[in-house]
């Protein structure tokens, strides 16, 4: 347990630091200040929201935490051209899209005038979302997956754990059960370093259904993990990669189980039988929960 809180309080100092790197000091400053009241901080950071206009602010165990440092739009011109090194045409795939990804799992929600041409001008805020700390209800997903070992769907509303328990569930399910695990990150939220020691591959950046294409032609998975279902052809990749006997692992926004099978989605999923588990995360007294059921 010790070795476990020294490594993740490691990363946690790396996270900060790529962050810090970033923000104006006097910002860092207040930051540090805040969190040094906090017994939660670093490890309950999950975003940092530097706007140009109005507040920016903290979301610490999921409290929205006001900040009293005023950023102006001009210092959120630089903090961005910081994100994307200088280089605005590199990253027009994430950014015409509202984010980028820098590494260790941080993803940069950005609210911008985007061109005809797919390029960013004016940044009036910047969302740093935070890789939180290993998901406090890995273990209990894994075992109930580990039951039946089919497909299952996450799902919550937005912040409440759902990648996070996919990045432990990944190590678990390859370390345990010696599976061959792919992970379809099309955002960069996995941190590579994590799986050094287990058989999880990574397709980093790829679009969900280019990956899934992938995983099924060329890479011999055991369990895909892929988060965030969304579109229509998402899911007809989906339904391939199910149909070769894959199981896949997925997350989705949903408050409750009747709301997220009424997503199209995840019914067209549903209907075939490719989700057997349905796991809802949710928060409860600054602690993550959970509560499942078989189908």
């Amino acid at each position: 347990m010790l070795l476990t809180a020294e490594k993740n309080n490691l990363r946690d100092a790396r996270i900060l630091a790529l962050v810090f790197d970033t923000l104006p000091e006097r910002l860092v400053r207040e930051i540090l200040r805040v969190g040094s009241m906090r017994r939660d901080f670093p490890s309950g950071l999950s975003e940092v929201r530097v706007r140009g206009r109005g507040r920016s602010a903290l979301v610490l165990s999921g409290e929205n935490i006001p900040l009293m440092t005023k950023v102006g739009m001009d210092e959120v011109s630089k903090i961005y051209d910081r994100v994307i090194g200088g280089s605005a045409y590199a990253h027009t795939g994430e950014t015409s899209h509202g984010f980028v990804s820098l590494s260790h799992g941080i993803r940069v929600g950005i609210s911008a005038r985007l061109s005809d041409r797919g390029l960013v001008s004016e940044v009036s805020s910047l969302v740093f979302r935070l890789p939180t700390s290993p998901s406090e209800n890995a273990e209990e997903i894994f075992s109930l997956w580990k039951e039946r070992k089919g497909g299952a769907l996450i799902y919550s509303l937005p912040g409440e754990g759902k990648t996070s328990a996919l990045r432990a569930l990944a190590g678990l399910i390859s370390q345990r059960l010696g599976l061959r695990v792919l992970v379809i990150d099309e955002r960069r939220e996995f941190i590579l370093e994590d799986y050094e020691r287990v058989s999880v591959d990574i397709l980093s950046g790829y679009a969900k259904s280019v990956g899934l294409e992938i995983a099924l032609r060329t890479m011999s998975a055991e369990v895909v993990i892929i988060d965030e279902i969304g579109n229509s052809e998402e899911t007809e990749a989906l339904l391939c990669v199910g149909r070769g006997g894959v199981p896949i692992i997925a997350t989705a926004h949903a408050a409750s189980f009747d709301e997220v099978i009424k997503k199209r989605s995840v019914s067209m999923l549903f209907d075939e039988g490719y989700f057997n588990l349905f796991v809802r995360l949710y928060r409860e007294g600054g602690a993550f929960r959970c509560e499942h059921r078989y189908v």
